[in-house]
């Protein structure tokens, strides 16, 4: 594998240098061609204007030397001559040269004119010479190669170093991909750096989510061990006949019952969760609070009478759109949630009503205990799955799954509700769940617990 990368890298390494290659060839071709084409139209623009001027002044010389005649033929045209500077003068009378100068040059634009029997022509000279031209174009030529060469080893070296940190974020990438949740890539100040920094968080959050999975599996292995014990211990006191006497035949065979009515409870549970894990729809129907709430208390008066706890109904109704069985399931886990926590003699009260709720959720289902209440630094962790403190719901008969609130959690962020708590040790405690009409409601999870 290794070396498969390493050749397809090589591989890269030179379809890279040949593209960068071509692509400065190609730049400074286009740059040579440009100077060219500008230089020509530039050339002839000026040789058009230079030689409108020669004419000008060929015309004004021709004239001037006309006029003063044969003797002053010589003076006039070295006079013009210094006037016009890089310009050779030529003076022809009836054809024949009488008077020339010769600056050094290569002349690029001419003109002539006539008075009379004289005739001047004017050449205007490069001061450059060709052999200084070409050098000018080759110093051109030189700078753009070194330029190039210049560029071509800064991206070398970019590319280089870009490869290198490549090839470090797709290793740590492979790490992760085969279960090395630890591997974490190197962080630079550029976008590559960007990409390890997205990389990293997404293996931390994995990570986390790891051993969240492996301490939520062993809680479960903990959770069914001990109901599996129990049955198992009484099966055989019934088998191997320890069990002896008809009353404890009973009490072996009732503790069975009991214990597997709680590995019932806790899967049936645990399918729920896992269930709402995949973000089922939604139901959107008229909800009737109070109907609900009222159904609810009468399905667990048994177990609230068994326990000696008074179960107070609300009396009113509330009307909110929603999902009626997300709705129940939540508020049945929190009224069997009170029923456990509320001792002998207590009392559990269901409101429902409108109020201002938090973020804008108006309608709520109040579900309060004369309970043992709950510690304040448990609350935050409530809602974790599995998690129970004996001080903070008694728990004292072993009912309880103990992932009723991770679903109450689950159902409340699906149905983009919130649910707040209050509690006071030793004297009860009270969960509120706020409720916004579905129509604006959209699937997310549920939002940290509001003291």
């Amino acid at each position: 594998m290794n070396h498969t990368w390493r050749l397809s890298d090589h591989v890269r390494l030179r379809t890279f240098r040949a593209r960068m290659v071509v692509a400065i060839v190609a730049a400074i071709a286009a740059v040579v061609v440009i100077q060219i084409v500008i230089t020509l139209i530039l050339d002839t623009r000026s040789v058009a204007r230079v030689e409108r001027t020669l004419h000008a002044q060929a015309a004004a010389l021709a004239h001037e030397i006309d006029a003063g005649g044969p003797n002053d033929v010589a003076a006039t045209a070295n006079h013009a001559a210094q006037i016009l500077g890089a310009t050779r003068v030529t003076v022809r009378q009836d054809g024949l040269v009488v008077w020339w100068s010769l600056p050094d040059g290569v002349s690029y634009a001419t003109a002539s004119a006539t008075s009379g029997a004289y005739q001047v022509d004017l050449e205007s000279v490069d001061p450059i010479g060709t052999n200084d031209q070409w050098i000018i174009f080759v110093a051109i030529l030189g700078g753009l190669i070194v330029s190039a060469v210049i560029v071509w080893s800064i991206s070398g070296a970019f590319a280089r170093r870009l490869r290198v940190a490549l090839r470090e974020l797709s290793r740590t990438a492979d790490r992760i991909a085969l279960g090395q949740l630890e591997a974490r890539a190197y962080v630079t100040d550029d976008e590559i750096g960007t990409v390890a920094r997205v990389l990293n968080r997404m293996a931390a959050r994995l990570q986390r989510e790891d051993v969240r999975q492996r301490e939520f599996l062993a809680d479960v292995a903990h959770e069914l061990r001990t109901p599996i014990t129990a049955i198992e211990g009484f099966a055989h006191a019934l088998h191997d006949g320890t069990a002896r006497t008809p009353e404890a035949r009973a009490e072996s065979a009732e503790i069975i019952s009991q214990e597997a009515a709680r590995l019932r409870e806790f899967v049936r549970d645990l399918q729920e969760l896992t269930w709402l894990d995949l973000d089922p729809p939604l139901t959107r129907v008229t909800v009737h609070l109070g109907d609900l709430a009222r159904e609810e208390v009468t399905s667990q008066s048994i177990s609230a009478n068994a326990k000696g706890v008074r179960l107070i109904p609300p009396t009113n109704d509330v009307v909110v759109t929603s999902d009626p069985g997300h709705v129940r399931t939540i508020v049945a886990n929190l009224l069997s949630n009170a029923i456990n926590a509320t001792l002998e003699g207590g009392q559990v009260a269901l409101i429902v009503g409108k109020g201002a709720g938090p973020d804008g959720t108006t309608t709520f289902v109040a579900v309060t205990d004369t309970g043992v209440g709950i510690e304040p630094a448990h609350i935050p962790l409530l809602f974790e799955r599995l998690f129970r403190v004996e001080t903070a719901r008694a728990r004292r008969d072993g009912k309880g799954s103990g992932l009723g609130l991770s679903i109450v959690q689950r159902l409340v962020g699906m149905l983009d509700g919130r649910i707040t708590i209050s509690s006071d040790v030793g004297v009860g405690s009270t969960f509120t769940l706020w409720l916004a009409d579905i129509d604006r409601a959209s699937a997310v999870p549920a939002r940290p617990i509001q003291d």
